[in-house]
């Protein structure tokens, strides 16, 4: 990945096409069914440094809620600013098998606004945009094959009065 040769790439589709491979990690994911996915990312350091050689007024927050907590519904909400645009991206708590997260810890929430910020970063400006091809149709597959599988129902416990209830009619 050379910076200079990003810095002459001009549209946003120059930017989408450029290979930044080199860059990219690759973090494996062993679900409980078996199944095994290679998640593949820009971190967010790349991200940074390539923003801030782009464009110099770069930057990007973490916004607060009303109540000035960061926490929006189990996402955070990432505001960046990019080449004199302004746009946001929530962001959802996962954990390391890309789950929802329903009580994040400080580290998860860290997670979830760096890697909210890469994603976000790579929607502006093209690059690295190419890695999140597919994404939304992978969840796709995923959530067709789970209606598929049949759920075990538990039966709902019993009272105590249901119990004695119960006892009395055998």
């Amino acid at each position: 990945m050379n910076i200079e040769e990003i810095k002459n790439l001009k549209t946003f589709d120059e930017r989408y096409k450029y290979n930044i491979d080199e860059a990219i990690k690759t973090k494996e994911i062993k679900y409980k069914s078996g199944k095994v996915q290679k998640l593949r990312y820009l971190s967010w350091a790349h991200a940074h440094r390539i923003g801030k050689s782009i464009d110099e007024n770069f930057s990007w927050k973490l916004l607060l809620n009303e109540k000035g907590s960061c926490i929006h519904d189990n996402t955070v909400i990432i505001e960046m600013k990019f080449e004199g645009k302004i746009e946001q991206l929530r962001y959802p708590f996962l954990d390391g098998r890309n789950q929802p997260i329903s009580n994040p810890t400080g580290s998860d929430i860290n997670d979830a606004q760096m890697r909210g910020m890469a994603k976000l970063f790579a929607m502006m400006s093209g690059i690295g945009l190419y890695l999140y091809t597919n994404e939304d149709i992978d969840k796709i597959g995923e959530e067709t094959q789970a209606t598929k599988t049949p759920r075990k129902t538990e039966k709902p416990k019993m009272t105590e009065e249901e119990k004695q209830e119960k006892k009395r009619n055998v």
